[in-house]
Parts: C-alpha cells; structure tokens; sequence
C-alpha cells in the first residue's frame, strides 16, 4: 500500500466492510498497518504471492511491473490501484 491523499487505514476499513462476510479470502499487504486476521482478511506486511496467485480470482495491485507481470503470468485479472490485494475464492484456497 502506497502513501497518497487517502490513509491506508481508512482504504482497509472500507475493504472490510465491503468483503467481511463474503465467500472471498482477503489478502492484504500493507506496511503501515499492523498485521491482523478478522474473519475472511488477512493483513500482514508481506505474503508470498507465488502461493497464493495461482489460485487467486482477482488481484488489485499497486501498478508496479513487478505486479503487473506476475499477474499475467498466472492469467489472473487485475487492477491497478495504489493497494496490494488478492482475493481468493473460500473453496479455493484451504
């Protein structure tokens, strides 16, 4: 996760609530936020996306190339946005 106008802080509260509850596993890497597990998210300052990515359903990523190419390398869709998320399917990923 990125510095910009919006706190890191409020960008994962509102991804809590729009995901908590739901069938997705939340993968968050942010260094400004404490690691905490609540329910179906996960955030941590790292996770090794190499093990995770291949079963992941959606990938929301910071824009680097790094990000970008390991996205396609895997077909996963993605977005660019100024956060580090994976999303995974509950059946998916046990």
């Amino acid at each position: 996760m990125d510095y910009g106008t919006i706190k890191p802080r409020t960008v994962v509260d509102n991804l809590i609530k729009a995901f908590e509850g739901t069938d997705f596993q939340i993968y968050i890497a942010a260094e400004q936020i404490n690691p905490c597990e609540k329910n179906n998210i996960y955030i941590d300052k790292r996770f090794d996306f190499s093990k995770l990515i291949p079963e992941t359903v959606a990938y929301i990523n910071r824009g680097s190339q790094n990000s970008i190419m390991t996205g396609l390398m895997y077909g996963v869709p993605q977005k660019q946005l100024r956060v580090q998320l994976m999303i995974l399917t509950e059946h998916l990923f046990i």
